[in-house]
């Protein structure tokens, strides 16, 4: 899934001549959503100045001891889907802060469904369906690419606005490694796929991202057998 949005906004970004006049390159690595694991590609990442930013790791806890390496190396860790609250719990930073996400954080997720408790059935918050809030162009983009619909989830999304986020910031900042940083703690904004993406200075996207309850419903027509619709 995060793959997936990686490698879409990778195609768009490069077909529109790449990022200051090079194609946008990307270095896969799997944690297996191991914490030991995690440690090791970080610090492979820290030490290969090829790698300008780094967008994952998936499970929080991945991110949570890869983050610390990421932090005190001076390298710009995006995570489109780890939403510990102690992920970016730490706003006094000397350095300056170098670990941002995507998603929007636990604290938002739980207020929103604490704001629906009230609905009978199976209730989820997500930061974005494809089928309530699909942008056409991206879920047309991604059908075309991928085939099967099933694949778009919301971490392909948040994985998608990752990437935009870092190639933007090095348009902005040129393709440094402290460039992106800069750019990405200075009144950093673009409208992505699942919404404003802005930063609080401890790396949280601002609370103008929010989360959405949806129900689960059956539904033949779906491959799976069902569906979401959004509960208000």
């Amino acid at each position: 899934e995060i793959l997936i949005g990686v490698a879409q906004a990778q195609q768009e970004i490069n077909n529109d001549g790449g990022v200051n006049g090079k194609f946008l390159q990307i270095q896969i690595a799997n944690d297996d959503n191991n914490p030991e694991i995690a440690q090791q590609v970080a610090q492979r990442f820290v030490k290969n100045h090829d790698i300008l930013a780094v967008i994952g790791h998936n499970s929080s806890d991945a991110s949570l001891p890869a983050s610390n390496i990421y932090q005190s190396g001076k390298l710009v860790m995006i995570s489109p889907t780890s939403s510990s609250t102690k992920l970016t719990g730490n706003p006094g930073k000397p350095d300056g802060n170098y670990i941002y996400r995507t998603v929007i954080s636990s604290n938002i997720i739980a207020e929103t469904l604490a704001a629906g408790q009230a609905f009978n059935g199976m209730v989820m918050a997500v930061p974005w369906e494809m089928n309530i809030s699909k942008p056409p162009a991206f879920v047309k983009n991604a059908k075309h690419l991928w085939g099967k619909e099933i694949l778009i989830t919301w971490r392909t999304a948040t994985a998608f606005d990752a990437t935009k986020t870092i190639a933007i910031a090095m348009q902005k900042k040129g393709s440094t490694r402290i460039g992106i940083q800069q750019a990405l703690s200075k009144n950093f904004s673009f409208s992505g796929i699942t919404g404003t993406i802005k930063f609080l200075p401890w790396g949280d996207r601002d609370r103008i991202g929010k989360a959405m309850l949806v129900q689960v419903q059956v539904d033949s027509q779906s491959s799976t057998g069902y569906s979401f619709i959004r509960k208000e």
